[in-house]
This record gives C-alpha cells, sequence and structure tokens, in this order.
C-alpha cells in the first residue's frame, strides 16, 4: 500500500471483487514504476508451486485470483493499543513458578514490543518489511477513577533502539 495513506476496507473490498476470477502478475523486483499504486502485489504463494517456482522467480508466473484465494494487505504504518490489566490480584506470587505474576505481565508485554519491532520477509518474496508502529499502552487499574492516570504511553513511535 502507499506510503502515508490509509487505504480503507472498502478500498480492499473493491480491489478484491475487481480481481476475482482474474489473472495477476507481481512487478519484477528490479523494475520501478513512475508513479507508486495505490495497491502493489508484493508477493503469491501458489497452492501448487510449479518446480521453477521460488521466491526469486515469482514475478515470472501468472496467478489466479479465485473466491478461495487467501489475500492479507500489509500497511507501512500501524497503530496499536495494548491494555494492562494491573489490578492489586497480579501482585500475588504464583505458586508453580514463584514469580510475581505482574512482573511477567511487564516481561511479557516487553517481549511482543520487541517481537514486532523485528523486521520480517514477507513469505513468497525477498521483500524485507519493517513498518512504523505506533504504540499507546493503557492500565486497566479497576481502583483507580481517573481515566486520565490510565494512559501510560500514547503515540509511541517503537522501533528496536527505544523498546527497552
Amino acid at each position: 500500500m502507499k506510503k502515508g495513506f490509509p487505504i480503507s476496507r472498502n478500498v480492499r473490498a473493491q480491489w478484491l471483487l475487481e480481481h476475482l476470477d482474474s489473472v495477476i502478475s507481481i512487478q519484477c523486483p528490479n523494475t520501478k514504476s513512475k508513479e507508486e499504486p495505490e495497491l502493489e502485489i508484493v508477493s503469491v504463494l501458489p497452492k501448487d508451486k510449479p518446480v521453477a517456482w521460488s521466491a526469486d522467480t515469482n514475478y515470472q508466473f501468472l496467478y489466479k485470483i479465485v473466491s478461495t484465494t487467501s489475500i492479507v494487505f500489509l500497511a507501512h504504518k500501524y497503530r496499536m493499543v495494548f491494555s494492562l490489566d494491573l489490578s492489586p490480584s497480579l501482585a500475588t506470587v504464583d505458586v508453580q513458578s514463584g514469580e510475581i505474576v505482574i512482573d511477567e505481565v511487564c516481561l511479557t508485554t516487553k517481549r511482543c514490543l520487541e517481537g514486532i519491532t523485528r523486521p520480517f520477509t514477507i513469505p513468497g518474496s525477498r521483500r524485507v518489511m519493517q513498518p512504523e508502529i505506533y504504540v499507546t499502552v493503557i492500565a486497566h487499574t479497576p481502583f483507580f477513577t481517573s481515566p486520565a492516570q490510565q494512559v501510560l504511553v500514547q503515540g509511541w513511535l517503537i522501533t528496536s533502539d527505544n523498546v527497552n
């Protein structure tokens, strides 16, 4: 999808309906177009892969979109909200691990944030993607009545450098 422009669900649904039962191709990775398309096909994982098919040669093949085709739309920017349960009951010790439960919530959240900041290769291609991810973290504290205290961070651009 185009950088800086959100693509609505309607546009994505329209793209699917317009391309249903039609043949598509992937642009050669080394070819640069004059104008960036609104939606770009970057990878296809065929159901029955030809012997010569690989992530390096996928642009040399034609692909038919049918009603059972699974389509994933990726964006250059995402917004995510984490709502953490920080109620007093989490100050207890887990009898199986001997850890304080709230420590596990913090550790799990940190691991999740580290995971989503890592670049990844789009399956069926050699294209590496590392989208911008803006995070909001909300603490659910049932005994505090002020909603202003519940937002720990809002709209934070998270990177592998600042996740710690």
